[in-house]
């Protein structure tokens, strides 16, 4: 698969090639491969050509997805342009889905800047761990019973923005529904709010976009490692249990207000999440 992924990048390198790429590896392969004018589809005749892309692919993969790697993917990026902006994150994925894991992350890495909101948290391009999504896939099913309609008091306020939020209901409800964004195949957030049984609109859609206006988009970036930290180990608390059942028959009314009455406590005037 390595081979398949050196030709890749050697051949995409030529068709997107400008003055200065090759001269690490000698001014007269700098000169042959400016002259090329294959489009990179078939093998070059030259060995100077085959030699020059060859080397800048290998430098693509030398070192992983470092700092430098994805830069130099990203510039590659740059230079598609209008074509790649008009072009689904699906189509993409089409492109690449054959070759290795390695270089898929390296993609979708250097990818991060062009995704909206949305599609950054689906495939994770925000992490060091990005991966496409999985149509059907059993981890979200199974994430869902790890999450309450309401965020965690504690990761809410790890999260919260310095300046605050208008509503810390609305923001807690829209992680929760984010966090099963890592994964999901669709970009409808709808199936997801059923999911978790909420009966309130609330426009998680707003909440995330806020986030990110704002400069708090490393918040993506915990929601993801959340996600994956949810599917990859033992939950103890089954929350889609607990939300089934919730019921008007599980404790009367006349019960609570005398177990509130006995304890001091306030009843409260809504059902809690």
């Amino acid at each position: 698969m390595i081979f398949d992924d050196l030709r890749a990048l050697a051949s995409w390198a030529l068709r997107r090639a400008r003055p200065g790429d090759f001269e690490a590896v000698g001014g007269d392969i700098e000169r042959t491969c400016r002259q090329y004018s294959g489009d990179g589809q078939f093998s070059p005749a030259s060995a100077a050509v085959t030699a020059g892309a060859l080397t800048r692919a290998v430098a693509f993969m030398q070192h992983g997805a470092g700092e430098a790697n994805i830069a130099a993917i990203r510039t590659l990026l740059d230079r598609d342009g209008e074509r790649l902006d008009l072009m689904p994150p699906g189509d993409i994925n089409k492109r690449w889905r054959t070759h290795s894991d390695g270089l898929q992350q390296l993609i979708w890495q250097a990818m991060d800047p062009r995704l909206n909101n949305v599609e950054r948290l689906r495939y994770r391009s925000c992490t060091s761990r990005p991966r496409p999504p999985v149509t059907n896939d059993p981890a979200i099913t199974n994430r869902t019973r790890h999450i309450p309609q309401l965020l965690w008091r504690g990761w809410a306020a790890r999260l919260l923005p310095p300046e605050g939020i208008r509503s810390v209901d609305k923001f807690r409800a829209s992680l929760a529904v984010a966090l099963l964004l890592p994964g999901w195949s669709q970009r409808r957030y709808e199936p997801l709010i059923a999911m978790l049984h909420h009966t309130r609109q609330f426009d998680v859609h707003y909440m995330i976009a806020e986030l990110a206006d704002q400069g708090h988009d490393s918040v993506f970036t915990a929601l993801c490692e959340i996600a994956e930290y949810l599917d990859a180990r033992p939950v103890p608390i089954d929350y889609e249990r607990r939300r089934e059942l919730v019921g008007s028959d599980l404790l009367p009314a006349e019960a609570w207000t005398a177990i509130c009455t006995k304890t001091g406590t306030h009843p409260g005037t809504a059902p809690g999440c």
